[in-house]
């Protein structure tokens, strides 16, 4: 099945920020810039490693290929290895998830959450918060309500944010392109209280799976447990619309222990993808890149 990320939508995405994207085969391979005039390859979402080696004519500013299949941690690692890539640290993508069976009865998805997540619902559900669906036609108020958050959340818990046209782009470039099940790529989804927006996400719907790839929520609201109405409201939109799983996109205890936790509260299936690869066109080049990373990007 088709991950997101290899999909004509997030192509025609990609080339909308400006960025270089290219197909080897059928793989989606995306451009990404590197000082001195130099640049990488970087292609998430398949597993298609010899493939791409072999059909990829290196060229003088290209240092490397980087290579996230997205698949099942333990299943690609011996073959990649043996095709030439190596193992390495820097991972764009996170390399574990939680990933819920939305075909289960929504009695059934409650039973098996955390139930602490499960009460934190309830308690949102009985205070005066009001789940809504972002339409474009209805301004950018609320859109701008959204990247308020999204820079006060990405200070608060250590993220980092993209430019806000990223998102913009990414929520108005297939507001009219529409899926098998007859509704938008990515749409955006917030809970609002007393006409303030406290929490809000955006999702991707591909195939059989809604990603949720972006939020946000005000710290000084916390109390009214929005955030966990608002997945609990998108995982109800999801599976109303005929989709079968709903990613949490992206856990790590480490790096992020507080999202981690409420994650792994909805229960689901943790995930761990096999990692990020690397094949390497000039040698000189990535040792003086991989220093770069380790001096400056700690």
């Amino acid at each position: 099945m088709e991950h997101f990320l290899q999909s004509h939508e997030w192509e025609e995405f990609q080339k909308s920020v400006g960025r270089e994207v290219f197909r080897i085969g059928d793989a989606l391979v995306i451009k990404l810039p590197l000082a001195f005039g130099k640049s990488y390859l970087y292609c998430v979402g398949t597993s298609a490693g010899r493939s791409l080696r072999k059909n990829f004519a290196p060229r003088g500013d290209v240092i490397f290929l980087k290579l996230e299949p997205m698949a099942e941690d333990g299943k690609l690692e011996d073959s990649l290895l043996k095709a030439g890539f190596i193992k390495s640290k820097k991972e764009i993508q996170p390399q574990r998830t939680i990933i819920l069976d939305i075909t289960r009865s929504e009695e059934e998805l409650l039973a098996s959450m955390h139930k602490k997540t499960r009460y934190n619902i309830r308690v949102a559900q009985k205070k005066d918060v009001r789940f809504k669906i972002y339409d474009l036609r209805e301004g950018s108020d609320n859109f701008e309500a959204f990247w308020q958050l999204l820079q006060e959340t990405t200070e608060r818990d250590k993220f980092q944010a993209h430019p806000k046209s990223y998102y913009e782009k990414l929520l108005s470039s297939f507001s009219s392109r529409h899926t098998t099940y007859d509704i938008p790529y990515t749409k955006l989804f917030y809970v609002e209280y007393k006409d303030k927006v406290i929490s809000a996400s955006i999702v991707i719907f591909h195939n059989h799976s809604a990603a949720y790839l972006h939020g946000a929520s005000d710290h000084d609201y916390r109390a009214l447990m929005a955030p966990y109405l608002l997945h609990w409201e998108v995982i109800k939109y999801a599976k109303d619309h005929g989709f079968s799983e709903y990613d949490l996109w992206g856990i790590d205890e480490e790096k992020w222990p507080g999202v981690t936790r409420f994650k792994k509260g909805f229960g689901g299936r943790e995930v761990k993808y096999t990692g990020s690869y690397d094949y390497v066109f000039m040698p000189i080049w990535y040792r003086l890149y991989k220093l770069w990373q380790a001096l400056f990007k700690r």
